[in-house]
């Protein structure tokens, strides 16, 4: 098992009041991840009056989710305690992003948008690649089937949005577990399952959700569906 330690930004969950010109900690955390982690310029908030997704970049619209299971969101709030509830995420993982994008397609756009997904769950094996040039069939045959859920969750997500015009694109955001982001293209996937994937490293890691590896006893384990978070940090 991989022991982690998430740290937060503070106030994350909180709603967007006059103080902040009514633009929650979530809402600055998903412009900056387009900034940084998706390397746009000169983005703007939309408007809702026309309809236009959360932000703009030129005739480029961006819509932006959280993708966060609710258990994980009473345990950053207090209201649950640190327990190993959460050591098997790739079920709930699937949920809060299927559930997320599904939110978002119901709106009406004023142009076609792309969807970031921001997940805080991190899920190794979805990020992590192996070379496996010099395995045997065996341990090839292994990793198709690790990948395999979350390969069935990208098709359909082409399929059922990308392919139908609902969305240009779907961006998927994850935290690694050593302070990183993986960078999910859901199209590139689509065309290319050899290159769809970037991790990105931010100097701004204090404004977003990010891990810390505290333990692994083998580097297997990093690898395996098994983490336990063990504390959490809020960044002041």
């Amino acid at each position: 098992m991989a022991v982690v330690e998430l740290h937060i930004p503070s106030n994350l969950f909180d709603s967007a009041k006059a103080e902040n010109s009514f633009e929650s900690v979530s809402e600055r955390i998903s412009k900056a991840f387009i900034k940084d982690i998706l390397n746009e310029l000169n983005v703007r908030r939309g408007d809702d009056k026309i309809n236009e997704p959360d932000y703009m970049v030129n005739k480029k619209g961006y819509e932006v989710t959280f993708a966060v299971d609710s258990k994980i969101i009473q345990l950053l709030k207090g209201v649950k305690e640190l327990d190993d509830s959460l050591q098997n995420i790739e079920e709930e993982l699937i949920k809060a992003i299927s559930e997320a994008t599904e939110r978002k397609a119901n709106k009406n756009y004023s142009c076609i948008s792309n969807l970031v997904i921001i997940t805080i769950s991190t899920m190794p094996t979805w990020y992590i690649i192996p070379n496996l040039s010099k395995e045997c069939n065996l341990i090839k045959k292994y990793w198709d089937i690790i990948y395999k859920t979350r390969n069935n969750l990208f098709e359909k997500l082409y399929r059922q949005y990308i392919a139908l015009n609902t969305f240009e694109n779907i961006y998927i955001i994850q935290p690694t577990f050593d302070g990183k982001f993986a960078l999910f293209n859901i199209k590139d996937f689509a065309i290319n399952k050899n290159n769809f994937l970037t991790i990105v490293t931010s100097s701004n890691t204090r404004m977003f959700p990010t891990y810390k590896l505290i333990d692994a006893e083998t580097p297997e384990e990093i690898k395996s569906l098994k983490i336990k978070i063990v504390n959490y940090k809020i960044n002041k």
